[in-house]
């Protein structure tokens, strides 16, 4: 058994009476990635597809240990950030992790002539959180033969609501083509609308991924020779509060940490059409401002402090052409995707009982595990209880939820 000095016990008892009840830690956070599309190969097209996936997860801690409202800690690959190593099969994709496959929703649909109209979201809740990740698909009908014309919706969106918790949403919507040596040129109108807000304490500041491709696979049938085409790849990673906006031809965020990167290669694209784009921002202010091609001088300069406002277009023609030998048989893929997630942590150190609050409650119940060595009162992480941890437990209390750093190994 471990006693606390007389001084260190009227101190913790001075910090309760003190403190005033906390309110529970909270973070909000969401997003959403939609890309209105045409597509128009010059021909060939023998199927379309489409392709969702979603995954959510929650965790909340305490004295007792981790609480999930599904898988554990995942990897980080990088097309689900947190979630998963690989698609694997439907329902399922694999995390080397763990022993069995994690639970998710991924799915492969084909849509027919007639069109496809769907909606469908995860909703995770645990206690008073929640994490919910959706995808959307419309595609218009369109007819089976030449002239093509393959134009609709996609989109995917989510949030997280985390109440002394860690939260993760993330989804991807896609719309896949394929057909033969016809579709190695055509046209691409591809129109991205990107949103995203979080709010909540300094620790629950949020990690947020989009993304959104424009990939073209050309696998040459007699030789064997694969192309692989990127004609358009748009990331934005931010990790900060507050709101970022692409929409109507206007960049606009007050987000103090972010990196915006676009990028049109012009191996295959129209002369004029190609560019790229990296902006970073650190410590709310620009740090890159690098633009070139069709997006040169676009970008605000570094030094310049944010919020930031300015225009960018967010309505693209993509005029391609991948130079396919027409002597040879092919095979052609175009993979039209748009996803995004985001993961916010509002654990509190000091809230013992979990109960979203700090009060005497919590320090009560500090006094009680130190006297039993309990790992959670080794707030030091020194495997030793000592003066020490009641000091880290002290500042930690005074500290608050509302700022500081999650307790290690959460």
């Amino acid at each position: 058994m471990r006693s606390l000095t007389p001084a260190f016990t009227i101190a913790l008892a001075s910090t309760a009476l003190s403190a005033s009840i906390t309110s529970a830690q909270v973070a909000d956070a969401n997003y959403s990635v939609e890309h209105n599309f045409n597509y128009m190969p010059s021909g060939d097209v023998v199927q379309v597809t489409g392709s969702d996936y979603r995954h959510a997860w929650i965790r909340t801690t305490g004295i007792f240990g981790s609480v999930w409202a599904a898988e554990s800690i995942a990897q980080d690959p990088l097309f689900d950030p947190f979630g998963t190593d690989s698609m694997g099969t439907a329902s399922f994709a694999t995390n080397s992790g763990l022993a069995m496959p994690v639970p998710c929703v991924y799915n492969t649909f084909n849509i027919p002539p007639a069109g496809i109209n769907g909606f469908q979201c995860i909703i995770l809740p645990l206690d008073q959180s929640f994490a919910d990740a959706c995808t959307e698909y419309f595609v218009a009908p369109y007819s089976p033969s030449p002239p093509f014309n393959i134009q609709g919706r996609i989109a995917s969106s989510g949030g997280v609501h985390a109440v002394n918790a860690r939260c993760y949403a993330f989804s991807s919507a896609g719309i896949s083509v394929r057909g033969g040596i016809d579709m190695g040129n055509g046209r691409i109108n591809w129109n991205p609308l990107i949103t995203d807000f979080t709010a909540g304490g300094a620790q629950a500041d949020g990690l947020h991924w989009k993304t959104d491709p424009v990939h073209l696979t050309a696998n040459n049938l007699d030789t064997g020779l694969v192309i692989d085409a990127t004609l358009f790849e748009l990331e934005i990673n931010s990790n900060s509060q507050g709101a970022l906006n692409l929409s109507m031809g206007i960049f606009e965020t007050d987000q103090t940490d972010l990196e915006f990167i676009l990028t049109i290669p012009a191996a295959f694209v129209a002369p004029g059409e190609a560019g790229s784009v990296h902006l970073k921002v650190e410590h709310g202010i620009v740090t890159i401002a690098d633009d070139t091609g069709a997006f040169d001088n676009i970008l605000p300069l570094p030094g310049t402090p944010t919020p930031l406002i300015f225009p960018f277009p967010n309505d693209f023609d993509i005029n391609y052409d991948l130079n396919l030998d027409p002597a040879f048989n092919w095979d052609v893929l175009t993979d039209l995707t748009g996803g995004a997630g985001t993961l916010a942590d509002s654990i509190c150190q000091a809230d013992l009982n979990a109960d979203g609050s700090l009060n005497f409650l919590d320090v009560s119940l500090f006094l009680q595990l130190f006297a039993d060595q309990s790992p959670a009162a080794d707030f030091n992480q020194d495997k030793s209880f000592n003066f020490l941890d009641v000091s880290a437990f002290l500042a930690a209390f005074a500290q608050g939820c509302n700022n500081g750093d999650p307790k290690p190994g959460l």
